[in-house]
């Protein structure tokens, strides 16, 4: 089902954004027309603090919806037999994509493509897979019960 709906979104939404592609637009097969970071036009600070504070504001709204379904009683992301937040719940079980999702929503630009998104996302999700690994092995050289 997931498959289904990530293809239609795919077809729909972001193929739509990239526009129709022109092949006289790709660069030559010896990469010699490949913009270099250092050829980057410079970015204003104007544009540059209007950047910063859109990113905040996306930090606080997805921060806020978090908190929203997370905080009051009887909300989603609380244990349902308990009503606790940490512990065996949904929040402690999806804190991850959580995490995840506030990097994304702090560094959203309405012009990136699927491709920038995946650029800006593959450090944290390296570093993420390095440090629960490393948590993986301590847990077992400790000898701690896994909970099943």
């Amino acid at each position: 089902m997931l498959t289904v709906l990530l293809g239609f979104i795919t077809s729909r939404v972001v193929e739509k954004r990239l526009g129709k592609y022109d092949p006289s637009l790709a660069p030559n097969a010896d990469a010699s027309d490949i913009q270099k970071a250092d050829d980057a036009p410079e970015i204003s600070e104007e544009l540059d603090a209007r950047g910063l504070k859109l990113a905040g504001w996306w930090f606080l709204g997805a921060l806020a919806v978090v908190l929203a379904v997370t905080l009051p009683p009887g909300a989603p992301l609380r244990d349902p037999a308990t009503g606790d937040i940490i512990g065996n719940s949904p929040f402690t079980s999806s804190l991850i994509v959580i995490i995840s999702l506030l990097f994304l929503a702090a560094r959203y630009d309405k012009r990136s493509g699927i491709g920038t998104v995946i650029a800006l996302m593959l450090p944290y999700f390296a570093g993420l897979a390095v440090v629960w690994t490393i948590f993986y092995f301590i847990w077992y050289a400790l000898g701690l019960p896994w909970g099943i």
